[in-house]
């Protein structure tokens, strides 16, 4: 036999030896889905609680601090010397001009979406001065 015979001939037989005795031929496969995750109980919480031990997100909470102008325009920065909360106020705005005192009554909406960029969003129901 010649050297271009024997090179394939040696090729297919070392293959030939690597294969578990009857067993058929592998074929690629498609790639299959991942399994999906079994459902929990509970779902996962959305946020994380500033305190685990304080008031929940939803419930309503007077917040008492000086407005700050936000890096947007048109937006309003409550600092409360704890944390920053951008004040989302759909009525009368007129006591939150920067740098008066105010005292806000409302809820955090952690998963809502603003293009202030600042601030934990605040959902105003009440705004007074301090």
């Amino acid at each position: 036999m010649t050297r271009r015979l024997l090179v394939p001939l040696a090729a297919a037989l070392l293959l030939a030896a690597c294969a578990q005795p009857g067993a058929a031929p592998s074929v690629p496969s498609a790639p299959s889905a991942p399994a999906a995750a079994a459902p929990s109980s509970a779902p996962p919480p959305s946020f994380m609680p500033l305190d685990p031990n304080g008031p929940s997100p939803d419930a309503a909470r007077k917040l008492t601090g000086t407005v700050a102008a936000g890096v947007e325009p048109g937006c309003l920065i409550l600092r409360t010397g704890t944390g920053d909360y951008l004040l989302l106020i759909s009525g009368d705005r007129s006591a939150a001009t920067p740098g008066a005192k105010v005292v806000v009554t409302g809820t955090e909406a952690r998963d809502m979406a603003t293009t202030c960029q600042q601030g934990t969003p605040f959902v105003v129901a009440e705004i007074s001065a301090a």
